[in-house]
């Protein structure tokens, strides 16, 4: 099983290419609070499920963030494996859980570190996140 600690959000490593927009928008309207899921690798933290909300945070000044880490992949990874509240709350963001490979994430690794976009920050989207915040900050 895995547990809920504070992670630097420096440490975190993204796993996919992109932040979307209209999860983005979802989460700043809503002001939603769901745990991301962590794979924790080789001292890296692997952002399996979370990236639109880890950016959000990052965005807003933030430091550290709570996640669900992990070191046994089957934890993350696999559905049935989540902890309930956590499962409920991730399907109420996504409306469904993105359950992926080993071999998909450290796939999407490679090609993010061929573009060298080794931080969320450094995603497609983050620059207009930063818009968007302005705009929910005041809504």
């Amino acid at each position: 099983m895995g547990i809920i600690i504070p992670v630097s959000i420096r440490k975190l490593k993204p796993t996919q290419l992109t932040l979307d927009e209209i999860s983005l928008r979802r989460i700043l309207r809503k002001r939603q609070q769901v745990t991301p899921l962590v794979y924790g690798i080789n001292g890296e933290y692997l952002i399996v499920d979370g990236h639109n909300r880890v950016a959000i945070k990052l965005s807003q000044g933030e430091k550290q963030i709570e996640v669900y880490c992990s070191e046994n992949e089957e934890d993350v990874l696999s559905e049935e494996l989540f902890p309930s509240e956590l499962k409920d709350a991730v399907l109420e963001t996504n409306q469904v859980l993105k359950t992926r490979s080993r071999a998909e994430i450290e796939n999407t690794r490679k090609e993010l570190r061929k573009r060298r976009l080794e931080r969320v920050d450094d995603l497609y989207g983050y620059e207009h996140l930063k818009l968007l915040n302005r705009v929910y900050v005041f809504a």
